[in-house]
Protein backbone atom coordinates (compact mmCIF):
# COMPACT_ATOMS: atom_id res chain seq x y z
CA UNK A 1 0.00 0.00 0.00
CA UNK A 2 2.58 2.64 0.97
CA UNK A 3 4.63 1.49 -2.00
CA UNK A 4 1.87 2.59 -4.70
CA UNK A 5 1.16 5.80 -2.30
CA UNK A 6 4.55 7.10 -2.97
CA UNK A 7 4.72 6.01 -6.29
CA UNK A 8 1.25 8.19 -6.72
CA UNK A 9 3.81 11.11 -4.93
CA UNK A 10 6.55 10.80 -7.10
CA UNK A 11 4.27 10.36 -10.06
CA UNK A 12 2.37 14.10 -9.36
CA UNK A 13 6.51 15.31 -8.68
CA UNK A 14 7.43 14.12 -11.62
CA UNK A 15 4.08 16.43 -13.57
CA UNK A 16 6.68 19.54 -12.98
CA UNK A 17 4.94 22.78 -14.26
CA UNK A 18 7.84 24.81 -16.55
CA UNK A 19 5.99 28.23 -17.58
CA UNK A 20 3.02 27.28 -19.27
CA UNK A 21 4.48 23.99 -19.94
CA UNK A 22 3.27 20.30 -18.41
CA UNK A 23 6.61 17.88 -17.94
CA UNK A 24 5.61 14.30 -16.68
CA UNK A 25 9.69 13.20 -17.51
CA UNK A 26 12.35 12.84 -15.33
CA UNK A 27 14.35 15.85 -17.30
CA UNK A 28 13.39 19.03 -18.76
CA UNK A 29 11.36 18.93 -21.58
CA UNK A 30 10.60 20.54 -25.48
CA UNK A 31 14.15 21.73 -25.41
CA UNK A 32 15.13 21.90 -28.67
CA UNK A 33 17.18 25.27 -29.82
CA UNK A 34 17.06 23.89 -33.49
CA UNK A 35 13.21 23.55 -33.46
CA UNK A 36 12.75 27.04 -31.36
CA UNK A 37 14.93 28.41 -34.39
CA UNK A 38 12.79 27.50 -37.45
CA UNK A 39 9.91 28.52 -34.95
CA UNK A 40 10.75 32.12 -35.47
CA UNK A 41 12.11 32.11 -39.01
CA UNK A 42 10.29 33.20 -42.07
CA UNK A 43 7.12 31.04 -42.91
CA UNK A 44 7.99 27.31 -44.33
CA UNK A 45 6.21 27.43 -47.40
CA UNK A 46 5.11 24.20 -47.75
CA UNK A 47 6.19 20.63 -46.71
CA UNK A 48 10.19 20.61 -46.03
CA UNK A 49 12.25 17.77 -44.22
CA UNK A 50 12.75 18.53 -40.85
CA UNK A 51 16.58 18.21 -39.64
CA UNK A 52 17.65 14.87 -37.32
CA UNK A 53 16.74 14.89 -33.60
CA UNK A 54 14.87 18.62 -34.53
CA UNK A 55 11.43 16.96 -32.65
CA UNK A 56 13.12 14.18 -30.69
CA UNK A 57 9.37 13.44 -28.91
CA UNK A 58 7.83 12.22 -32.28
CA UNK A 59 8.11 8.55 -32.89
CA UNK A 60 6.91 6.24 -35.52
CA UNK A 61 4.17 3.80 -34.55
CA UNK A 62 4.39 0.95 -37.06
CA UNK A 63 2.89 -2.74 -37.44
CA UNK A 64 4.79 -5.35 -35.71
CA UNK A 65 7.99 -5.86 -38.31
CA UNK A 66 6.22 -3.97 -41.04
CA UNK A 67 5.53 -0.09 -42.11
CA UNK A 68 4.66 2.80 -40.08
CA UNK A 69 1.05 3.67 -39.89
CA UNK A 70 0.68 6.66 -37.09
CA UNK A 71 3.16 8.89 -35.50
CA UNK A 72 3.25 9.36 -31.73
CA UNK A 73 4.35 11.92 -28.94
CA UNK A 74 6.76 11.01 -25.71
CA UNK A 75 6.01 12.35 -22.73
CA UNK A 76 8.04 9.77 -20.55
CA UNK A 77 10.54 6.85 -20.12
CA UNK A 78 7.89 4.79 -20.71
CA UNK A 79 4.60 6.42 -22.44
CA UNK A 80 3.40 7.55 -25.78
CA UNK A 81 0.76 9.51 -26.47
CA UNK A 82 -1.19 9.59 -29.72
CA UNK A 83 -4.72 9.50 -31.80
CA UNK A 84 -7.15 6.95 -30.98
CA UNK A 85 -8.38 6.72 -34.11
CA UNK A 86 -4.96 5.12 -35.61
CA UNK A 87 -6.04 2.21 -33.46
CA UNK A 88 -9.29 1.35 -34.54
CA UNK A 89 -9.59 -0.82 -37.37
CA UNK A 90 -12.18 -0.89 -40.32
CA UNK A 91 -14.71 -2.67 -38.18
CA UNK A 92 -13.82 0.45 -35.41
CA UNK A 93 -12.63 -2.99 -33.47
CA UNK A 94 -9.61 -1.57 -30.98
CA UNK A 95 -6.41 -3.71 -32.55
CA UNK A 96 -3.92 -5.27 -30.48
CA UNK A 97 -0.92 -3.87 -28.78
CA UNK A 98 0.99 -6.54 -29.77
CA UNK A 99 0.43 -5.98 -33.22
CA UNK A 100 2.64 -3.15 -33.52
CA UNK A 101 6.02 -1.18 -32.32
CA UNK A 102 7.31 2.15 -31.46
CA UNK A 103 10.47 3.21 -33.28
CA UNK A 104 12.07 5.94 -30.86
CA UNK A 105 15.12 8.28 -32.60
CA UNK A 106 13.49 7.17 -35.92
CA UNK A 107 14.35 10.24 -38.77
CA UNK A 108 14.42 8.08 -41.89
CA UNK A 109 11.24 5.56 -42.32
CA UNK A 110 13.89 2.65 -43.85
CA UNK A 111 16.00 1.60 -41.63
CA UNK A 112 18.35 3.71 -39.46
CA UNK A 113 19.61 1.19 -36.96
CA UNK A 114 22.18 2.75 -35.49
CA UNK A 115 20.10 5.78 -34.79
CA UNK A 116 16.55 4.69 -33.96
CA UNK A 117 15.23 1.98 -31.37
CA UNK A 118 12.22 -0.32 -31.91
CA UNK A 119 10.06 -1.28 -28.33
CA UNK A 120 6.75 -3.13 -28.41
CA UNK A 121 3.93 -2.31 -26.93
CA UNK A 122 2.52 -3.16 -23.68
CA UNK A 123 -0.64 -1.59 -23.29
CA UNK A 124 -2.79 0.52 -25.09
CA UNK A 125 -4.96 2.59 -23.75
CA UNK A 126 -8.29 4.49 -25.69
CA UNK A 127 -9.64 7.58 -24.27
CA UNK A 128 -13.53 5.76 -22.87
CA UNK A 129 -15.72 8.57 -24.84
CA UNK A 130 -13.70 8.79 -28.01
CA UNK A 131 -16.25 9.29 -31.02
CA UNK A 132 -15.49 8.10 -34.06
CA UNK A 133 -17.53 9.91 -36.49
CA UNK A 134 -16.50 13.58 -35.14
CA UNK A 135 -13.21 12.57 -33.54
CA UNK A 136 -14.18 14.01 -30.42
CA UNK A 137 -11.63 12.37 -27.58
CA UNK A 138 -9.49 11.56 -30.07
CA UNK A 139 -6.37 10.36 -28.05
CA UNK A 140 -4.82 7.03 -26.87
CA UNK A 141 -1.69 6.67 -24.38
CA UNK A 142 0.54 3.66 -25.55
CA UNK A 143 2.70 2.25 -22.21
CA UNK A 144 6.02 0.79 -23.95
CA UNK A 145 7.70 -3.15 -22.70
CA UNK A 146 11.08 -0.92 -22.54
CA UNK A 147 12.03 2.20 -21.24
CA UNK A 148 13.38 5.05 -23.12
CA UNK A 149 17.02 5.99 -23.17
CA UNK A 150 17.66 9.30 -23.15
CA UNK A 151 19.86 10.91 -26.11
CA UNK A 152 19.71 13.62 -28.87
CA UNK A 153 17.33 11.89 -30.77
CA UNK A 154 14.74 10.84 -27.80
CA UNK A 155 13.53 13.54 -25.91
CA UNK A 156 9.91 14.19 -23.87
CA UNK A 157 7.51 16.63 -25.28
CA UNK A 158 6.29 19.55 -23.17
CA UNK A 159 2.56 19.48 -22.91
CA UNK A 160 1.17 22.43 -23.64
CA UNK A 161 -2.05 23.85 -21.20
CA UNK A 162 -2.96 26.70 -23.27
CA UNK A 163 -3.74 27.21 -26.92
CA UNK A 164 -4.82 29.77 -29.17
CA UNK A 165 -7.54 30.49 -27.04
CA UNK A 166 -7.70 34.41 -27.72
CA UNK A 167 -8.63 36.89 -30.51
CA UNK A 168 -5.01 36.62 -33.21
CA UNK A 169 -4.16 33.74 -35.26
CA UNK A 170 -0.69 32.54 -34.10
CA UNK A 171 1.70 30.30 -36.01
CA UNK A 172 2.47 26.40 -35.20
CA UNK A 173 4.00 23.53 -36.73
CA UNK A 174 3.41 19.98 -37.69
CA UNK A 175 5.67 17.39 -38.61
CA UNK A 176 5.57 13.65 -39.40
CA UNK A 177 5.87 10.81 -42.18
CA UNK A 178 2.14 11.36 -43.77
CA UNK A 179 2.07 11.26 -47.53
CA UNK A 180 3.25 14.60 -48.85
CA UNK A 181 0.84 14.12 -52.20
CA UNK A 182 -2.70 12.91 -51.96
CA UNK A 183 -4.64 12.79 -55.52
CA UNK A 184 -6.58 9.45 -56.39
CA UNK A 185 -3.73 7.14 -57.08
CA UNK A 186 -0.65 9.30 -57.20
CA UNK A 187 0.31 8.82 -53.48
CA UNK A 188 4.13 9.69 -52.28
CA UNK A 189 5.04 8.91 -48.56
CA UNK A 190 8.51 10.63 -47.68
CA UNK A 191 11.53 8.89 -46.35
CA UNK A 192 12.31 11.22 -43.74
CA UNK A 193 10.16 13.14 -41.16
CA UNK A 194 9.21 16.53 -42.81
CA UNK A 195 7.26 19.73 -41.22
CA UNK A 196 4.92 22.37 -42.12
CA UNK A 197 3.94 25.27 -40.77
CA UNK A 198 0.29 26.11 -40.01
CA UNK A 199 -1.54 29.05 -38.74
CA UNK A 200 -3.58 27.81 -35.57
CA UNK A 201 -6.97 29.30 -35.41
CA UNK A 202 -8.47 31.04 -32.46
CA UNK A 203 -11.62 28.69 -30.79
CA UNK A 204 -14.71 31.11 -32.23
CA UNK A 205 -13.79 30.69 -35.30
CA UNK A 206 -12.78 26.91 -34.88
CA UNK A 207 -16.27 26.10 -33.54
CA UNK A 208 -17.63 28.42 -35.82
CA UNK A 209 -16.25 26.56 -38.97
CA UNK A 210 -17.41 22.80 -36.84
CA UNK A 211 -20.56 23.81 -36.66
CA UNK A 212 -21.11 24.94 -39.99
CA UNK A 213 -19.33 21.85 -41.60
CA UNK A 214 -19.90 18.89 -39.58
CA UNK A 215 -23.63 17.67 -39.02
CA UNK A 216 -24.95 17.22 -35.15
CA UNK A 217 -21.38 18.81 -33.88
CA UNK A 218 -22.08 18.98 -30.38
CA UNK A 219 -18.28 20.35 -28.81
CA UNK A 220 -17.41 23.39 -27.55
CA UNK A 221 -14.32 23.98 -28.97
CA UNK A 222 -12.87 22.43 -25.54
CA UNK A 223 -11.64 19.20 -27.01
CA UNK A 224 -10.68 19.78 -30.91
CA UNK A 225 -8.31 22.76 -32.55
CA UNK A 226 -8.24 23.94 -35.84
CA UNK A 227 -5.15 24.75 -38.19
CA UNK A 228 -3.91 25.38 -41.50
CA UNK A 229 -6.17 27.10 -44.31
CA UNK A 230 -4.76 26.19 -47.44
CA UNK A 231 -3.45 22.63 -48.80
CA UNK A 232 -0.11 22.78 -45.86
CA UNK A 233 -0.60 20.36 -43.44
CA UNK A 234 -1.20 16.70 -42.14
CA UNK A 235 -2.04 13.83 -44.48
CA UNK A 236 -2.26 10.21 -44.17
CA UNK A 237 0.08 8.50 -42.01
CA UNK A 238 0.34 12.11 -39.69
CA UNK A 239 -1.86 11.50 -37.46
CA UNK A 240 -1.13 10.48 -33.61
CA UNK A 241 1.94 13.43 -34.65
CA UNK A 242 2.16 16.71 -33.13
CA UNK A 243 1.17 20.45 -33.12
CA UNK A 244 3.65 22.51 -31.85
CA UNK A 245 4.06 26.23 -30.53
CA UNK A 246 6.57 28.35 -28.90
CA UNK A 247 5.80 29.32 -25.35
CA UNK A 248 8.26 30.65 -22.75
CA UNK A 249 11.52 29.61 -24.77
CA UNK A 250 9.95 26.24 -25.24
CA UNK A 251 8.09 23.88 -27.28
CA UNK A 252 4.84 22.90 -26.47
CA UNK A 253 3.06 20.68 -27.94
CA UNK A 254 -0.54 22.07 -27.86
CA UNK A 255 -2.14 19.46 -30.29
CA UNK A 256 -2.53 15.70 -31.66
CA UNK A 257 -3.19 15.03 -35.36
CA UNK A 258 -6.61 14.01 -35.35
CA UNK A 259 -8.54 14.25 -38.71
CA UNK A 260 -9.51 16.25 -41.80
CA UNK A 261 -13.38 16.86 -43.27
CA UNK A 262 -12.61 16.20 -46.59
CA UNK A 263 -10.81 12.39 -48.38
CA UNK A 264 -8.24 15.11 -50.16
CA UNK A 265 -5.27 16.15 -47.61
CA UNK A 266 -5.16 19.26 -50.32
CA UNK A 267 -8.45 20.25 -49.65
CA UNK A 268 -8.10 23.74 -48.75
CA UNK A 269 -9.98 22.95 -45.33
CA UNK A 270 -8.24 22.97 -41.84
CA UNK A 271 -6.88 19.86 -39.99
CA UNK A 272 -8.33 19.04 -36.92
CA UNK A 273 -6.57 17.99 -34.00
CA UNK A 274 -6.89 17.26 -30.25
CA UNK A 275 -6.45 19.71 -27.53
CA UNK A 276 -3.95 18.27 -25.29
CA UNK A 277 -4.65 20.95 -22.35
CA UNK A 278 -7.91 19.29 -21.99
CA UNK A 279 -6.69 15.83 -21.53
CA UNK A 280 -3.75 16.18 -18.87
CA UNK A 281 -5.71 15.00 -15.75
CA UNK A 282 -7.23 12.05 -17.86
CA UNK A 283 -3.18 11.30 -18.78
CA UNK A 284 -2.22 11.61 -15.66
CA UNK A 285 -4.69 8.76 -14.90
CA UNK A 286 -3.56 6.37 -17.22
CA UNK A 287 0.29 6.54 -16.43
Amino acid sequence: MWTQILSRIILLALCIHQGQGLNFADIPCGQNQRALQNLRSPKIIGGVPASPGEFPWLVSIKWLHDSHFCAGIIIDRKNIISAAHCFQDLDLHTVNPSQMEVSVGEFYQNPDSSKSHLSKVLTLTMHPDYQEKTKINDIAVLKLVNNITWSSRAQPACLGEEDNSGSEIINGIVAGWGLTKSHGYDNESPNELRKVEVPVWTRTDCVSFLKNNLRNYVGGGEEQICAGRSSRGPCDGDSGGALMIEEDEKIQVVGIVSGRLEESCASGLPGLYTRVSRYTQWIKTVI
